[in-house]
C-alpha cells in the first residue's frame, strides 16, 4: 500500500468539499489534481514533487490526453480547456458556444472519444438543462442527453463501446 499526504496550501480552508475534484493518475505514473478552491491544476510526480502547474477558476476536472495535452473543466468559466505541456490554450469550448436549447447548465467532468469528440457532462442546472453533450473539435453538436424523467444528474459518464481498457492509466482519455 502507498500512503502520502496531499499537498495543500489552505488550512484555513475548513471543508473539505472544495479541495479537489478527480484527482488521478496519468499513463506516465504521475498525478494531477484540480485543486478546486485553489483555481489551479497541478501534476506531481510519484514523490510528489510539482511536474507541471496551470492556473484555472474552479477547475472540477483534468485529464491527460494521448498527445500529452491536457482537458480542464472550470466550473466558474463554464468552459472546458485543452491546454499543451506549455500551458497555451489549443482548444476550448465555452458552454455559452452551444445553441442555447443544448447549453449545459454547467461544467463538471469531460470525455475525449477517440473519434476526437468530447463529452460534457454536467449537473443539468436542477433538471432545467441537459445532463451531457457530445461536441466535434468545430464545437458542432453531435448528440444531447436531456432525460429528467429517467435519469440524474451526471457529472461523469463512461462509454462503454469507446476502445481502451479503463483500468490502465492513459487508455481512456476520462
Amino acid at each position: 500500500t502507498y500512503e502520502h499526504t496531499i499537498p495543500y496550501n489552505n488550512l484555513e480552508q475548513r471543508d473539505v468539499h472544495g479541495q479537489f475534484r478527480r484527482f488521478r493518475m496519468t499513463k506516465d505514473n504521475t498525478f494531477l489534481a484540480p485543486y478546486l478552491s485553489q483555481n489551479k491544476v497541478i501534476e506531481y510526480d510519484m514523490d510528489f514533487n510539482v511536474l507541471w502547474e496551470y492556473s484555472v477558476n474552479k477547475p472540477w476536472a483534468a485529464i491527460r490526453l494521448l498527445n500529452n495535452n491536457t482537458l480542464i473543466t472550470s466550473e466558474s468559466d463554464r468552459t472546458t480547456y485543452e491546454v499543451n505541456p506549455s500551458g497555451e490554450v489549443v482548444w476550448k469550448l465555452c458552454l455559452d458556444e452551444l445553441p442555447e436549447e443544448y447549453r449545459l447548465g454547467g461544467s463538471q467532468s469531460c470525455v475525449r472519444l477517440k473519434n476526437g469528440n468530447t463529452i460534457l457532462c454536467s449537473m443539468g442546472n436542477r433538471g432545467t438543462t441537459p445532463q451531457l453533450i457530445e461536441v466535434t473539435p468545430d464545437k458542432e453538436v453531435v448528440w444531447v442527453l436531456d432525460d429528467w424523467r429517467e435519469l440524474g444528474p451526471a457529472t461523469a459518464v463512461q462509454i462503454l463501446d469507446d476502445p481502451g481498457d479503463p483500468e490502465i492509466p492513459g487508455e481512456c482519455e476520462r
